[in-house]
């Protein structure tokens, strides 16, 4: 699969390799290849930052339940250009909290994990808080979240 997304690169404009690795990546993602996954989410991100690839690789590093991969200072290293102003997202908020978690920094990851709970809240989006909710558990017990 690696070998045809090098393929498809090979013959897409330079403008759309950023848009190909992160699709590429997203769907390595929901398959279970972690490793895949975060090599293409990072290839996209050597075309421009872009908060959301950073922050699903991000995710993917500090919760994979991989311990060869997981990573919570290269996730907290990814998602450090949006902390000068962290954004009201709770995805961007969950993937910190789970960084946080995964490098011992358990109040940080609670701060950051509550802030989610409360915009999934105020969005009313009640299966998003309820996750969020567990996410927030298992930091406030001193515990890293694992997919």
């Amino acid at each position: 699969a690696v070998r045809t997304i090098e393929r498809a690169l090979a013959a897409t404009p330079a403008a759309e390799h950023a848009a190909l690795c992160e699709a590429a990546g997203a769907a390595f993602y929901d398959y279970g290849a972690d490793a895949a996954a975060v090599r293409l989410f990072r290839r996209a991100l050597t075309f421009g930052y872009d908060p959301a690839i950073a922050t699903t690789a991000a995710w993917i590093l500090a919760s994979t339940d991989q311990p060869a991969l997981r990573d919570g200072h290269a996730a907290l290293a990814l998602l450090a250009p949006q902390l000068a102003r962290p954004p009201a997202d709770p995805t961007f908020l969950s993937a910190l909290a789970a960084a946080s978690a995964e490098v011992g920094r358990f109040a940080e990851a609670v701060d950051a994990a509550q802030r989610a709970v409360e915009l999934a809240r105020a969005a009313g989006d009640r299966g998003a808080e309820a996750l969020l909710q567990k996410r927030l558990d298992a930091y406030r017990a001193g515990r890293a979240w694992r997919q």
